[in-house]
C-alpha cells in the first residue's frame, strides 16, 4: 500500500507554503497545512521560525510596506493536553424564558490572539498571527473535531466564534505508527486542509537550520556524512534516547560548549559521551565520538603558536574551528594572539570572521605584558570592519 500522505522535505514545504500563500492573488484564501512526521524531526519549528521568513517576504511583496518575522505572532495550542471544551471554551448557562440554557463562551485561543507589543510606549496590537495546532493527533477525536472549522476556509473559526483577519492556521502531529501517544488524524481535518508526512533533508537541515543557529560545524560535519545511520525514522522500540534533528542540536551545544572550553586533546572523556547519549542515545554518541577521534587533523597549540603559516589546517570545517579555539583558550601572550590569528586567516571564511572577532574579544579583556602591534590586525579590521565594530 502506498504511503497515505505526500512525503515533502522542507524544501518542498517551502515553495508549497509560497504557493499556498499566493493563492490570495487570485482571489482565494490560504489553506491550513497539517504536517506529520517523526518526534524532533522539524515540523514544529518550520511552523514557528521558517513560516513567518515566508509569509512576512511574502507581505512586504505584496502589501508595499516591509513586514518583519518579528512582526507576526506565534499563538500554539498543544492539543494532547487539551479536550474538546478547553479548546470551544466552556459552555456559560443563562436563563431565558425561565428554563437554563448554555451558550459556548469565547474560545481561550480568540482571547490570546488579542496580544501585541509595546512600541515606543504605546501598546500595538498584532495584526498577523499563526496559529499552530500542536500534536494534533495526540488528541482524542472530539479534541481534533473542536479544531476542524480552524481549518474549513468557508467556516474559518472554533465553534461559533470566527478567526480574526490576517490568520494562517497550520497543525502538527506524530504519525500513530510513532508510538508517541498520537493517533490517526480524524477524516474531517484531512479533507479540509493540506497534509504531508515530513521527510528529513540534510541539505536543508544544514543550510536552513544549523548553519544560520550556529550549530557546532563538527556536529555539521558529523550529520553530513551519517545522518541515515544517525537519525531514526520512527520511535524505536526501546526505551531512552535517540537521534532525532532536535536531540542532535541539543547535543551539538554540550559539544561546542566543551570545545570552547579548550578541553579536547584528540580524545573525547568518557562523561562528555555519556552526556551527548543522553540526547541522541548510547549508539548515535558512540559514532559521533569515534567520527571526532577518527577524523580530527588538529594541530597542538604549541604548534599554532610556533608555525602558524605551517601548521596543519584539516579538510574538515569542524576541525578548523577545534584546532582554533583549542588554542585561543590556552592564549597568554601578545605573540601567541597574533600567531593564532595568523592560523585563522588560513581557514574558512566564515571561520575566519566568527574566530577572528571572538580573539579579539578574549584580548580585549587580558593585559598582555606586551602591546598587540603586528599590522595583521590592522589587516583583519580592514577587511572584516562591520563585524569587528558589531562586536
Amino acid at each position: 500500500m502506498s504511503n497515505p500522505f505526500p512525503q515533502v522535505t522542507i524544501r518542498d514545504l517551502t515553495e508549497i507554503v509560497k504557493n499556498n500563500l499566493y493563492r490570495t492573488a487570485v482571489g482565494n484564501d490560504w489553506q491550513p497545512i497539517g504536517l506529520l512526521g517523526m518526534p524532533g524531526g522539524g515540523k514544529t519549528h518550520f511552523f514557528k521560525y521558517v513560516l513567518p521568513k515566508i509569509w512576512a517576504e511574502h507581505l512586504s511583496e505584496t502589501s508595499g510596506h516591509l513586514v518583519q518575522p518579528d512582526d507576526i505572532d506565534i499563538i500554539i495550542v498543544r492539543i494532547g493536553q487539551k479536550d474538546a471544551q478547553e479548546i470551544v471554551g466552556p459552555g456559560v448557562p443563562f436563563e431565558e424564558d425561565g428554563i437554563y440554557v448554555f451558550q459556548d463562551s469565547r474560545p481561550p485561543v480568540l482571547s490570546a490572539m488579542q496580544r501585541g507589543r509595546t512600541i515606543d510606549g504605546v501598546f500595538v496590537p498584532y495584526k498577523y498571527r499563526i496559529l499552530l495546532w500542536d500534536e494534533i493527533a495526540q488528541g482524542q477525536d472530539d479534541a481534533q473535531q473542536a479544531t476542524s472549522d480552524s481549518f474549513d476556509n468557508d467556516e474559518n473559526g472554533i465553534g461559533a466564534w470566527k478567526l480574526p483577519p490576517n490568520t494562517l492556521v497550520v497543525g502538527t502531529g506524530n504519525r500513530a505508527s510513532d508510538k508517541a501517544g498520537s493517533r490517526r488524524v480524524i477524516a474531517s481535518l484531512i479533507g479540509r486542509g493540506q497534509w504531508y508526512e515530513l521527510l528529513f533533508d540534510v541539505v536543508g537541515f544544514v543550510d536552513d537550520y544549523a548553519i544560520p543557529n550556529n550549530l557546532c560545524p563538527i556536529m555539521i560535519d558529523f550529520v553530513q556524512q551519517h545522518w541515515r545511520d544517525a537519525f531514526v525514522t520512527c520511535v524505536p522500540t526501546d526505551p531512552g534516547p535517540f537521534g532525532t534533528p532536535r536531540s542532535m542540536v541539543n547535543a551539538s551545544y554540550d559539544l561546542a560548549a566543551f570545545l570552547h572550553r579548550g578541553l579536547f586533546n584528540g580524545s573525547i572523556p568518557r562523561w562528555l559521551e555519556l552526556q551527548l547519549a543522553g540526547n541522541v542515545g548510547t549508539e548515535v554518541a558512540r559514532m559521533l565520538v569515534d567520527f571526532i577521534e577518527t577524523n580530527h587533523e588538529c594541530p597542538t597549540a604549541a604548534e599554532i603558536f610556533s608555525d602558524p603559516e605551517n601548521a596543519a589546517v584539516s579538510a574538515l570545517t569542524g576541525f578548523q574551528m577545534v584546532a582554533a579555539t583549542t588554542a585561543m583558550a590556552r592564549v597568554t601572550t601578545a605573540d601567541q594572539a597574533t600567531a593564532l590569528l595568523t592560523y585563522i586567516m588560513r581557514l574558512r571564511g566564515d571561520l575566519q570572521v566568527s574566530l577572528g572577532v571572538e580573539l579579539q574579544r578574549k584580548i580585549s579583556s587580558v593585559d598582555f605584558d606586551d602591546d598587540i602591534t603586528s599590522p595583521l590586525w590592522a589587516q583583519f579590521n580592514a577587511r572584516y570592519y562591520k563585524f569587528t565594530n558589531m562586536a
